[in-house]
């Protein structure tokens, strides 16, 4: 690293929210657990009866849920655990993955669980089913299919786009590590430091934008969800679990997009303005992706187990289609029941 660039690197002036990547790593596992294990009490204690054939499969998914927050944060991000455990600094695929590829991989989860919600948001309707009912196989299996190739091409985008940046990392990691010894404790990612190339950083950083923009526009969807998407014949107190349900995905899927969008944000903000600087804090690629898709994952097990979130997306963008239309005659759900060939 040459003495410009550490001149660089001390001059930046982010506000602390975004340097200080260790109140993310202390707060987002155990906010996201709590609210996991605040769902499983609530399924247990207060679902009605109207949904008693589906109790056992929610209270199946929540523990999926709780599963997949830990196993993945202790595979791959062991220290996000830090200080509530005391563990090893990194995860098997730490030592066994450059921070390139680990960044790709995350890259490439993050836009595949994308990929399977803006799908559904346009699926024909008439696969939609009533509560406690699934789509049928031949829709998922070409859902998940699509998140596959999204997830490869991601993959490579992100990997690609990480090398052309020509990311320096091991002497970003000497030069922390020498000035704040405890980072090697605290940072999966040690620091990425991206070369000041203006026109592949502004490319990239447009990239970045682009899922800002995906954040907003499902944190819209989902408070919309929250209080407009229910069964009309249902009782009120299974229209309240629907919306809890609701609620929950929204917490789960708008909370780390959000964690992603609002530093990438500040990061557009300061290129655009002219100000080449390589990333700081949590602007710093892997601690973004880190941080982003470690509560997303509870978002992908919700929607490969718990398809109803789903239906309840596809319902509400495809009602407001129909209206536009001029033709609000359409029910929230459909009075069929399910045919044979649904699971």
């Amino acid at each position: 690293m040459s003495p410009e660039d550490v001149e660089i690197l001390k001059s930046l002036e982010f506000p602390a929210i975004f340097t200080n990547t260790t109140i993310f790593h202390q707060c987002i596992l155990p906010v996201s657990s709590f609210f996991n294990l605040f769902t499983l009490y609530v399924i247990k204690t207060r679902s009605p009866k109207s949904i008693g054939a589906v109790k056992n499969y929610m209270i199946w998914h929540q523990l999926c849920n709780i599963f997949t927050d830990v196993w993945i944060t202790a595979l791959v991000r062991p220290n996000l655990f830090y200080p509530f455990f005391v563990v090893v600094t990194n995860g098997p695929l730490n030592l066994l993955m450059t921070p390139i590829l680990q960044t790709s991989i995350l890259i490439g989860a993050l836009h595949s669980t994308a990929c399977v919600i803006v799908i559904t948001l346009f699926y024909r309707y008439q696969t939609l089913l009533p509560l406690g009912h699934f789509l049928k196989i031949r829709d998922e299996i070409r859902i998940h299919q699509a998140a596959v190739i999204v997830f490869v091409f991601s993959f490579l985008n992100g990997f690609f786009s990480l090398y052309v940046l020509n990311v320096d990392i091991e002497s970003e990691k000497a030069y922390l590590v020498e000035t704040h010894p405890f980072l090697k404790y605290i940072f999966a990612y040690k620091h990425i430091y991206c070369r000041r190339h203006d026109n592949f950083l502004l490319l990239f950083t447009l990239n970045i934008v682009v899922m800002f923009t995906f954040c907003v526009m499902i944190t819209v969807t989902m408070l919309l969800l929250t209080f407009t998407i229910t069964d009309r014949n249902a009782s009120a107190k299974t229209k309240r679990m629907q919306r809890f349900f609701t609620l929950k995905l929204s917490f789960q899927l708008v909370l780390p997009l959000w964690f992603l969008g609002i530093p990438g944000f500040y990061l557009a903000v300061s290129v655009l303005g002219k100000i080449y600087t390589p990333y700081s804090g949590i602007c710093n690629m892997g601690a973004v992706f880190a941080v982003s898709t470690h509560a997303l994952v509870s978002s992908v097990t919700t929607l490969f187990f718990w398809k109803n979130y789903r239906m309840f997306v596809v319902f509400l963008f495809v009602n407001i289609f129909k209206k536009l239309k001029g033709n609000s005659a359409f029910p929230i759900f459909p009075s069929h029941q399910p045919s044979s060939n649904m699971r």
